[in-house]
């Protein structure tokens, strides 16, 4: 006597509608959470706002009085579409490039400078960014801390 054994191949029609279905789920959580963000230009310029006045805080409380007591200036300077960090009126490079200046793409940000005390102090100050799809802010509080506000 011979047995004879089947081999099941594919997949019953309940398990591709199992699948079929989850996917659908999924995608409707995916679809929801990317509509009414066409663009992410303001998130990318209010995470590198916040980037770099971190950045600068920290610039400032590291370059503490030389020997003779003179204390550097830092400064953060938005004007126009660039960011820039200073020390005596001289630009820095920026954290993760080369480069002197950051240029923000898609949106206006209003023009700010501000300036650091040896303890990263500076005034309080709110930059509000605009984009093709919405506005947001970043709120510079007096002891430097920056954030999304």
């Amino acid at each position: 006597m011979r047995t004879v054994i089947r081999c099941q191949r594919g997949f019953t029609l309940t398990e591709v509608v199992v699948v079929v279905l989850v996917a659908g789920i999924l995608s409707a959580f995916a679809i929801s959470r990317f509509t009414g963000r066409a663009t992410f230009a303001e998130y990318a310029a209010q995470d590198q706002l916040i980037s770099v006045l971190r950045y600068a805080q920290q610039v400032a409380m590291i370059n503490g009085p030389d020997v003779n007591g003179t204390q550097p200036v830092v400064r953060f300077v938005v004007d126009g579409e660039r960011i820039r960090v200073t020390i005596d009126g001289v630009a820095q490079p920026l954290p993760g490039n080369t480069t002197t200046q950051r240029e923000l793409h898609d949106v206006s940000v209003n023009n700010v400078t501000l300036t650091y005390t040896p303890l990263g102090n500076t005034q309080a100050e709110t930059i509000t960014i605009t984009g093709a799809e919405q506005t947001l802010s970043v709120c510079v509080e007096s002891t430097g801390y920056a954030r999304e506000c």
